[in-house]
């Protein structure tokens, strides 16, 4: 057996293993420190992003990584499958966390049943991992790997592998700090201050100032300013703004933009999710402010959640405490976000409840 010195293989074509590797713990140090996420899943996070990649060391992988040529199923056996056989149980210290970061490493690409994959490719396994140190799986480890998919904290830290993963194979940050929300809420007010003195934030929005560590239900009128309620609520913290019409997530969007941020810095700030956004950004800047460059930057900082501020339809907000099974990204990228839903009409209706239950289980 041979220690694996991971500077002398790729990930790929350009890049090494520990270079890869040490991009994505970059990126969970970032998360960590910007508090979008908490020690305990930080911890767990370092192992995952540490041990992802390690199946690529096989020698038909680096081959064709070098000869730029495409994965053949009857010699090659996927990465993430031979990276679950150098997770070494006792540096992470107990069963339980073990289970959960091996499975965030076993399924951080969807190529195929891994089960099956592990079941039925036994030999050529042990014979593309001939030579290193790994470690044998037990099938009763297996069938534990296979049962942890809808632990709510081995969701959060598979989200969390795929976001280091995808921000660092595509070389974007990973996440903007929100440190400007308050300050834009408090320049807003002295805004109108200069057109009537007495203006306060009413008891609505400092209700939600003071318990913005609380979930909230505000049931108010048109006019009593809710929406403003919502961001004191959000604070400086990552948040997720959610309405059920295109026209008013626009409409708050460009509000947002125009009167909280000044124009400040916003395509660091404050994203749009619809499915129509791309049009919206077309239609809205001029090619100096939005060209083809920036509207496929804004779709890809969209797509890996890393912008502070979204003003997103229920759609986007049902995605976020989504089911399992490679969709554990939107969920990993509300942890410590705000989540405010606009318009829920009727409590008693299936709907208004449905969201209900989705603001709590987000911030609860």
């Amino acid at each position: 057996m041979v220690t694996i010195d991971l500077c002398k293989y790729f990930a790929k074509k350009k890049k090494s293993i520990r270079e890869h590797t040490d991009d994505l713990l970059m990126n969970a140090s970032i998360l960590n420190a910007y508090g979008y996420i908490n020690q305990r899943e930080y911890e767990l996070l370092i192992f995952a992003c540490e041990y992802h990649d390690y199946g690529k060391v096989n020698p038909i992988f680096q081959r064709r990584i070098v000869g730029n040529s495409k994965f053949n199923k009857e010699n090659e056996v996927v990465h993430n499958v031979l990276s679950l056989y150098f997770i070494d149980e006792k540096k992470i210290g107990n069963k339980e966390d073990y289970i959960k970061i091996a499975h965030a490493v076993l399924n951080h690409h969807d190529y195929g049943n891994v089960f099956e994959i592990i079941d039925e490719r036994r030999e050529l396994i042990e014979k593309l991992l001939s030579g290193f140190a790994t470690y044998t799986l037990k099938s009763r480890t297996i069938k534990k790997i296979g049962k942890i998919v809808n632990d709510k904290e081995a969701i959060i830290v598979k989200g969390l592998l795929h976001k280091c993963d995808y921000s660092a194979s595509a070389e974007i940050p990973i996440e903007f700090k929100n440190d400007f929300l308050n300050e834009g809420l408090r320049q807003l007010l002295n805004k109108w201050k200069k057109y009537d003195t007495s203006v306060e934030w009413n008891d609505l929005q400092k209700f939600c100032i003071a318990n913005s560590e609380n979930n909230i239900v505000a049931v108010a009128q048109t006019g009593l300013g809710k929406t403003e309620a919502g961001f004191h609520w959000i604070g400086n913290n990552k948040g997720f703004f959610i309405l059920p019409i295109k026209t008013a997530i626009n409409a708050i969007y460009k509000r947002v933009k125009e009167e909280i941020l000044a124009e400040d810095s916003v395509n660091e700030k404050l994203a749009l999710l619809h499915s129509d956004m791309l049009t919206y950004y077309n239609n809205t800047y001029t090619d100096n402010e939005f060209g083809a460059d920036r509207l496929l930057e804004a779709q890809r900082s969209v797509e890996t959640h890393r912008i502070v501020g979204r003003v997103a339809n229920t759609e986007a907000g049902r995605q976020l405490v989504g089911q399992p099974s490679h969709l554990e990204l939107p969920p990993a990228n509300a942890v410590q976000a705000g989540v405010a839903l606009r318009r829920l009409c009727d409590p008693r209706k299936t709907a208004a409840k449905y969201h209900c239950q989705l603001l709590l289980s987000i911030r609860g």
